[in-house]
């Protein structure tokens, strides 16, 4: 029996299966939300009732002219590249600070956003309409992080179907010589986890955690991992624990570690892995040097895309290895790529 594993990027929770915003479209709306303190921003401000959270925020050119020139984008992840490190003492860092801060909690209402859309589009999360009814009430997501995360991670979604993640199971059932042993993802929501069943290493972070920089700790909110602290959440500041689009990923926490030795585990434990909705980008070269050695330790490499481009693939992986490229047209519907991926399973 050949142990496959599957790691799927952005790109596989997009259009046409839970339509999260995924590339230019997130990066967008992350690093330059419209008006962003008559949105969440004046919400993030009266929770934690502190001077951390303000309009520094805002992209200001002649205020990082001198780290980056191309783009505001560009300059802002910059920006919080240069201002990461206030995290760990935010009283001594207070503008730098409130950039990171804000960036952060940015990252997530979009992101939650984008989920609430959808499950209610669905039909599901009944229980979250007080948090969510056509559009988000902040004010009340933040006054209540551990009911809310306790709710949005209790919709059942487990039995949704046309999107990869069901048609991949429903094809790896249907198989006795294949076996999934884990998944691994860049996704912030466990659709992958609960559709398909499978152990998961999320390498960006999780929406269930949130770390207190003052404290340098990281905690679950959800009650089922019993690492809630009601008084810490009441007293202290806290902010969404996911990596976002900036260019430097930096270990803060050891449930990083954790997150990353799954990866290296489920790696080891397969001979095939397939890749799907991830680009192999520059700025993710962590990530990518663990692609790299799997396949220079003879493994095969599967990557689902509309460009038949192997030798791009082994340039962005240092490699010279062989790279299989599962050629498809994302126009040609979930079932109709899921069938060509296990087409492409089959002949290797």
């Amino acid at each position: 029996m050949d142990k496959i594993s599957f790691f799927f990027g952005a790109g596989a929770e997009c259009k046409n299966n839970f339509d999260m915003p995924s590339g230019d479209e997130y990066e967008k709306d992350t690093l330059t939300p419209d008006d962003f303190s008559k949105t969440y921003g004046t919400y993030i401000n009266n929770r934690f009732n502190r001077t951390y959270c303000n309009d520094q925020y805002k992209y200001e050119k002649r205020t990082i002219s001198s780290y980056a020139k191309k783009t505001s984008i560009e300059c802002l992840k910059a920006r919080l590249d240069f201002y990461f490190h206030s995290i760990i003492s935010p009283k001594n860092h207070k503008i730098k600070f409130s950039c990171v801060f804000s960036y952060y909690w940015s990252c997530y209402f979009v992101i939650v956003n984008s989920i609430l859309k959808y499950l209610n589009s669905v039909k599901r999360g009944a229980d979250l309409r007080d948090y969510y009814y056509g559009e988000m009430n902040y004010d009340k997501v933040l006054s209540n992080m551990v009911d809310f995360t306790e709710k949005l991670y209790s919709v059942e979604i487990s039995d949704m179907n046309d999107n990869y993640y069901s048609l991949i199971r429903t094809e790896l059932n249907k198989r006795k010589d294949l076996e999934c042993d884990g998944i691994i993802t860049t996704n912030y929501f466990h659709f992958a986890e609960k559709i398909m069943g499978k152990d998961t290493a999320y390498l960006n972070g999780n929406l269930k955690m949130f770390e207190f920089p003052e404290l340098l700790e990281v905690r679950s909110f959800l009650n089922s991992d019993k690492e809630i602290d009601y008084d810490r959440i009441n007293d202290c500041l806290f902010f969404p624990f996911i990596f976002g689009q900036s260019n430097t990923k930096p270990i803060v926490s050891s449930k990083q570690i954790v997150e990353y030795n799954k990866f290296y585990n489920i790696l080891k434990g397969c001979k095939i892995l397939v890749v799907l909705g991830y680009s192999f980008g520059e700025t993710d070269n962590h990530i990518n040097s663990f692609i790299h050695d799997y396949l220079e330790d003879g493994n095969k490499l599967i990557v689902v895309s509309e460009e038949d481009d192997e030798e791009k693939l082994k340039e962005q992986l240092h490699t010279t290895k062989k790279i299989e490229i599962c050629k498809v047209k994302y126009s040609d519907g979930n079932k109709r790529i899921v069938t060509k991926i296990f087409e492409t399973i089959e002949k290797h």
